[in-house]
């Protein structure tokens, strides 16, 4: 995709998906031995969890295809589920037991959401970065940070988490204890507990930076610009992009015209849920917000609507909505029928997110 509109093979709907394919916002840094058995690896953490369970796995034998595809769905089977309890916690308090378990499956048949249980960085980045905002909110400090700086690795997007957890920080009032005058330094000795957890709300911006300054992230900033086409935010070329795929839907072929319909409801679906979600939950949809922000910034109109699985607000939202009983049958026919679409012409190798 370039400028905007489909080209170079990407027709829309039902055409063929180029190869190699990589995907524009992970860590896109192959793995030597999953670049030996001809899978295209796109995230460090996500492959490099792999390459544990590649250890174990050679006991079977198995084709080494074989073994690091096996490896890698486990991977994302594993964070898929780890994302659905974290999204159950982070919901039950105020939606109740029946609107935490709507939203669980709300995010299953999201019409992109089998690309949570494929090989790619969705369904570890929804279990690292749900799961670092449900440890956040019991306060479980560390682990959120751990959780944190993981997701940041898994995708760049997950710099976003730095928000929830200033946030949560700042609200604590922990920061009050910081400002002393030297007598009460003396008395009191220096706060290290407010210090500690400043430090772990920044620990996803510490490992951003970290990345971002080495050779990997010197080396994904070349890949992302010449072969891509994107950078980390450009919002005047985004919203060139997206204008152009606008116009382009109008005057292009049916498949062109489809695939940018679902672009488009993935973009309207994405921000409206992280803008209404603030009022009530405000590091949830601070956090979705930065994650569609960033994602829409990027470079081309593409792929908009699989991003937003790692936006807790959409589903958050959606389970509220659903409590009215129409909107929940017609979301959920409607989600199904385009989530069997799509999975179908994925399984016939067809571009659709």
């Amino acid at each position: 995709m370039k400028n905007g509109s489909i080209s170079q093979g990407h027709g829309g709907i039902g055409c063929p998906t180029p190869r190699p394919l990589k995907w524009p916002t992970v860590q896109q840094q192959p793995d030597q031995e999953c670049q030996d058995c001809g899978i295209e690896c796109d995230s460090i953490g996500a492959f490099k969890s792999c390459n544990v369970l590649l250890a174990g796995l050679r006991i079977f034998r198995m084709d080494p295809i074989a073994t690091a595809t096996l490896a890698g769905v486990i991977v994302s089977g594993l964070g898929a589920l780890g994302g659905m309890l974290a999204l159950y916690d982070l919901t039950r308090e105020k939606l109740g037991e029946d609107g935490a378990l709507r939203a669980v499956f709300y995010m299953l048949i999201f019409p992109t959401g089998f690309f949570l249980i494929q090989v790619y960085t969705e369904g570890l980045f929804a279990g690292l970065a749900f799961g670092c905002l449900a440890l956040l909110r019991h306060r479980r400090w560390a682990w959120a940070a751990l959780l944190g700086g993981c997701a940041t690795l898994t995708r760049a997007v997950g710099v976003a988490l730095v928000i929830p957890m200033a946030i949560t920080w700042i609200r604590s009032g922990e920061w009050m204890d910081l400002d002393r005058d030297w007598r009460e330094i003396l008395m009191h000795g220096i706060p290290l507990r407010p210090l500690v957890r400043a430090f772990l709300a920044f620990t996803p911006a510490v490992a951003f930076l970290v990345w971002k300054f080495s050779y990997l992230g010197f080396n994904f900033d070349v890949v992302e610009a010449n072969y891509f086409g994107r950078g980390f935010i450009n919002f005047g070329g985004a919203f060139y992009n997206w204008a152009t795929a606008f116009h382009d839907m109008f005057i292009g072929n049916s498949q062109q015209m489809a695939y940018f319909l679902t672009e488009f409801i993935g973009l309207f679906i994405g921000g409206l849920t992280s803008l209404l979600c603030i009022r009530d939950e405000p590091e949830i949809a601070w956090f979705s917000l930065a994650v569609f922000l960033i994602s829409i910034g990027s470079g081309p109109a593409q792929g908009i609507q699989r991003y937003i699985l790692g936006a807790p607000a959409v589903f958050v939202m959606l389970a509220r909505w659903g409590k009215n009983t129409a909107f929940d049958r017609a979301w959920t026919f409607f989600s199904l029928l385009l989530m069997g679409l799509l999975a179908m012409l994925f399984a016939f190798n067809m571009w659709v997110a």
